[in-house]
């Protein structure tokens, strides 16, 4: 929820701990993203070999790139996460959550790249069909006194000996 513009604010959490557990969680994601940032270009440039003339120029225009791409909207890592939460959603629908952290990702760039490593998962709704199947076997006109405790446990022991 934390990574959708328009539930950032976790209303639905009723526990204020909860919050800051989540907004803890998102400043240790993105403290880890930046540390493998940080592994991945000090390993690129202790092995570096001598830089030969094109190599040189190929360099310069990178920083120049860098220098040019870096603007004052971009967020310091540190405060990305709270300037995410500070930032106001857009209004109106339809709305498009990948969309939107494509387009914010020069301002929020960690949190963009988790964003996109989360939200693009697929939702999948075989394994609940599988369980309503699974609880229709179970429950059946002649078994309509089995109390909810033993249907549970049933379903439970059937999605468990299935898996091994």
């Amino acid at each position: 929820m934390f990574l959708h513009p328009k539930l950032k604010s976790l209303k639905l959490l009723a526990d204020h701990g909860e919050i800051m557990g989540v907004h803890s969680e998102a400043r240790r994601l993105v403290k880890e993203l930046e540390e493998k940032r940080k592994d991945l270009l000090s390993g690129r440039s202790m092995s570096a070999a001598p830089a030969a003339k094109r190599v040189r120029l190929v360099s310069t225009v990178d920083c120049l790139s860098d220098v040019e791409d870096s603007s004052d909207d971009t967020v310091l890592p540190e405060d990305e996460v709270s300037a995410n939460i500070e930032f106001k959603p857009p209004k109106g629908d339809p709305f498009d959550v990948l969309l939107w952290w494509k387009e914010n990702a020069k301002t929020f760039p960690n949190l963009a790249m988790i964003a996109r490593k989360i939200l693009s998962i697929p939702a999948s709704s075989a394994a609940s069909e599988r369980d309503f199947s699974t609880a229709g076997f179970v429950i059946q006109e002649q078994r309509t006194q089995l109390k909810p405790g033993t249907v549970d446990d049933i379903l439970f022991l059937h999605s468990n000996l299935k898996e091994k």
